[in-house]
């Protein structure tokens, strides 16, 4: 499963020819049901560039000929596009699967590429054929529909954890700016921060906890502060078990917009802030 990747890219890299057959799925949507999406999603995309970019994606995933230079052009050196680059279809090189999204739910989706995945692996494996003989085709299908949903549950946990996880930390940024919700007091503070938090600041210095303690004491308790901030293009990636990184911008006083990090950590079911870094995009 490899989430944001482009057929002819997988095809092209080194280790692509030791591979005895690809299945690849896209998942589609309609043009107007993508936007919604992404305007629900409230991240990034929700314009003309990424209907062109989605475009594209159906026609190369049906036509290797089409428009090549979007993946050549700036590529890594290392990738070889004359194994597939003369092709007129994909049949020699990969299955291909298409899913329209536009009319599912979620669990949906989940099920339907589970059961992608689930069919694919017994055909490529020869896992049915490899069955006891002794058992019935009926309690063959049993163990697969059982299998599959096993799958699909578990996949789909994950989805939905990661959604959760998201607007949990959504709700917490940016860090410290949130008072009146996580407490304004030393403590309150410090159990927001890991014992090994640090930070480095839009002008590149580095900031320690005591740093940030002493600077948002002195805020906290400054009744002329005033904290004017719009954060908006969340993103979320699990990078080891319980941390997750997140990014996001956030503009404050209309003027000063940076590009925010923060990994967060899952400690004794509370999160705590393990780094965070700012980055000026316009000031």
């Amino acid at each position: 499963m490899l989430g944001q990747i482009v057929l002819g890219e997988i095809l092209a890299c080194p280790s692509a020819k030791k591979i005895d057959s690809i299945n690849f799925c896209l998942l589609d949507v309609s043009d107007f049901e993508r936007i919604q999406r992404l305007l629900k999603r409230n991240t990034y995309g929700a314009d003309q560039n990424m209907l062109i970019w989605a475009s594209w994606l159906r026609m190369h995933h049906q036509n290797p000929q089409w428009v090549q230079h979007v993946l050549k052009d700036g590529c890594w050196q290392g990738l070889d596009f004359s194994v597939w680059d003369h092709l007129i279809n994909w049949e020699d090189k990969a299955n291909i699967k298409v899913i329209d999204t536009s009319k599912l739910s979620l669990n949906e989706v989940a099920e339907k590429v589970a059961a992608w995945i689930h069919e694919n692996t017994l055909l490529e494996k020869g896992s049915a054929s490899n069955l006891d003989d002794s058992l019935s085709h009926n309690s063959k299908n049993i163990m697969f529909e059982n299998s599959f949903e096993t799958y699909a549950k578990k996949n789909l946990n994950v989805i939905q954890n990661k959604e959760k996880i998201l607007e949990d930390l959504k709700s917490r940024e940016p860090i410290f700016h949130h008072p009146r919700k996580f407490g304004r007091t030393k403590q309150d503070i410090l159990n927001q921060m890991c014992d090994e938090f640090w930070e480095i600041g839009a002008s590149g210095h580095v900031y320690t906890k005591q740093d940030i303690l002493e600077t948002l004491l002195e805020r906290y308790n400054d009744p002329e502060y005033k904290d004017l901030w719009e954060a908006k293009d969340f993103e979320l990636i699990q990078i080891a078990l319980d941390t997750y990184l997140l990014t996001y911008v956030l503009i404050q006083d209309i003027r000063r917009v940076t590009r925010r990090s923060t990994l967060w950590r899952r400690v004794n079911d509370s999160w705590k802030i393990l780094f965070h870094q700012g980055t000026i995009i316009k000031s």
